[in-house]
């Protein structure tokens, strides 16, 4: 949903342009002189003359910007927004919201937006409480965060993430990304951001990889086990190819080894990828190994998990530097990533996570991606985990583990059953009652240890 802009061939422009008296002219920004200033939030000129005067683009002269301090305009595009809920769409990816309104010189972040964000959050959740709102807000990490508090948008992409992971896996490195990660867990509520690799207005993550599988395997596998809703760019998954002007990162999509990678019988608005004949949908269905089977089953793994899903985030340390570790953890259960990024294999790397809400005793371990035993940890009473090396043995350039860990005494004894049972004192009675459970103290002890979580992240901000 395009909320800041609209074409200068829309009618609502054509009428805005063509009479100052026109009942559309405040749909848009005029000015009836030449601005002391032509440049716009991005550099680039911003103010473009039209029948004797000058209308705002902040994206160019054939996109102007709408103005949100009209009533009428803004009556017009919540009706839109809602149209398309009522006909059934879950909700909206928000072009441009950084720029919606202009305070002045500021042009960009403007304060008053985020009022209007509230607005439309409040006109979506009307029509459909479970509506998700997802903002392009491309800036740095800190200036994004006020956009997805207080009711306004339900997420935002989170552009620094992207970046970082990219930058890792080329680099071998995991020390900038374990900062990012350690920020965006600390500064957005819950879960509130996107995460994805490149969009459609970014050179394509495969070609920003080298063109190498083993790099794009990896950079799949680290934002699809992070916390945070994942996207996907069309084509990601199966390697497509991407760089320069727009049209050339939205290439026509790879089908098959057919004439036009079987898109279309006919001729596409631009020309075919080179790489289609290798890296297309039915090549790669057909090959186990491909980077499309390794995406689904990535999807898959998490679709069935809830710690990888709902699970909190903490950071872990490695033995060897070029390794990334971080755990999530939800309820009783941990899935503890570690990804070599470096161009070598490592052997018996051993891993460590200072403190969680894990309940101390022996976990059993399981990668995930393998479906193969990774041996058995023990977590102490912090929840924490020291030195323990998996049982997998070499951990490959480029590889990455995600092992579950689960408690070995899970399983419902009679003990366990024991230990949440629930007493009434006094019993039997007719007055009032105390009840009573058993665990209460492994109970109080798992939130404190959480509280703990909490400071110990806060610090590390």
């Amino acid at each position: 949903l395009v909320l800041n802009h609209s074409s200068n061939q829309h009618p609502w422009f054509t009428q805005s342009a063509s009479s100052t008296t026109s009942p559309y002219r405040d749909y848009y920004r005029w000015s009836a002189t030449q601005p002391s200033s032509l440049i716009g939030p991005l550099g680039t000129t911003a103010w473009f003359s039209r029948n004797g005067a000058y209308y705002y683009g902040a994206f160019g002269s054939t996109l102007p910007d709408l103005n949100w301090n009209n009533a009428a305009l803004k009556a017009e595009m919540w009706s839109a927004s809602r149209f398309w809920l009522k006909k059934g769409v879950d909700g909206y990816r928000l072009d441009a919201v950084r720029y919606l309104k202009e305070d002045g010189s500021i042009l960009a972040d403007a304060p008053s937006t985020l009022p209007l964000l509230q607005e439309l959050h409040d006109s979506l959740k009307a029509v459909n409480p479970a509506a998700v709102s997802v903002g392009e807000v491309w800036i740095n990490t800190r200036t994004v965060v006020p956009y997805v508090q207080n009711n306004r948008l339900d997420l935002a992409f989170e552009f620094d993430l992207a970046s970082s992971i990219i930058s890792a896996v080329n680099q071998g490195s995991s020390t900038a990304l374990t900062t990012q990660l350690n920020l965006v867990n600390n500064l957005y509520p819950r879960l509130q951001y996107g995460t994805f690799l490149t969009n459609h207005d970014q050179n394509r993550v495969f070609e920003a990889l080298g063109s190498n599988p083993a790099r794009m395997k990896q950079a799949a596998a680290l934002y699809l086990t992070m916390p945070g809703v994942p996207f996907i760019y069309y084509g990601e998954e199966i390697g497509m190819l991407g760089t320069g002007s727009d049209e050339v990162k939205r290439r026509p999509m790879q089908w098959s080894t057919a004439s036009q990678a079987g898109f279309t019988t006919g001729s596409p608005w631009m020309g075919i990828n080179s790489n289609y004949a290798q890296y297309n949908v039915a090549t790669e269905q057909a090959d186990p190994a491909s980077l499309l089977n390794h995406y689904k089953k990535l999807i898959s793994l998490r679709l069935g998990s809830e710690t990888l899903r709902k699970g909190y985030y903490l950071p872990a340390t490695a033995s060897a530097s070029a390794v990334l570790s971080y755990a999530r953890v939800y309820g009783q259960e941990a899935v503890l990533v570690a990804a070599n990024l470096g161009s070598t294999a490592l052997s018996s790397p051993t891993l460590s996570l200072g403190v969680s809400t894990l309940a101390p005793g022996t976990y059993q371990a399981l990668d995930l991606y393998t479906n193969q035993a990774a041996g058995t940890v023990t977590v102490d009473a912090q929840g924490g985990i020291s030195n323990w090396a998996p049982t997998l043995g070499t951990l490959a350039a480029n590889q990455t583990w995600m092992l579950r860990l689960r408690s070995t005494a899970l399983a419902i004894t009679p003990a366990a059953a024991s230990a949440f049972a629930l007493s009434v004192f006094p019993n039997p009675t007719t007055g009032a009652a105390q009840l009573a459970l058993a665990a209460a103290g492994v109970i109080a002890s798992a939130v404190e240890r959480r509280r703990s979580i909490q400071v110990w992240l806060a610090a590390r901000v």
